[in-house]
């Protein structure tokens, strides 16, 4: 973990200040999308904020509620250009 912005100027000072390899996202404070040229991966409530994140440029996404280990993994995967979601997610996603 390299450090914790909002959203807005603060993330674009953050972004420029410490490039990371990848951002993680909670939707649940995710005002708007983001716009980087770094891969993103969200943290989710259902099927609709996957959708949203989706649709924002999100190169995955993950349950909120999802164990560390997994979490590791996502964001190495989606670092590696994969693209990350659960099959419950994806299933929501399809009904959004």
């Amino acid at each position: 973990l390299q450090g914790r912005a909002r959203f807005g100027s603060e993330l674009e000072r953050a972004l420029r200040e410490f490039p990371p390899d990848a951002l993680l996202v909670d939707a649940a404070t995710a005002s708007e999308g983001v716009d980087a040229e770094v891969p993103a991966l969200w943290l989710v409530a259902d099927g609709d904020e996957a959708l949203r994140a989706l649709e924002s440029g999100a190169r995955g996404t993950l349950p909120r509620d999802e164990e560390p280990a997994p979490l590791v993994l996502a964001l190495r995967a989606v670092v590696q250009g994969l693209t990350v979601l659960t099959p419950q997610l994806l299933d929501e996603v399809r009904r959004a």
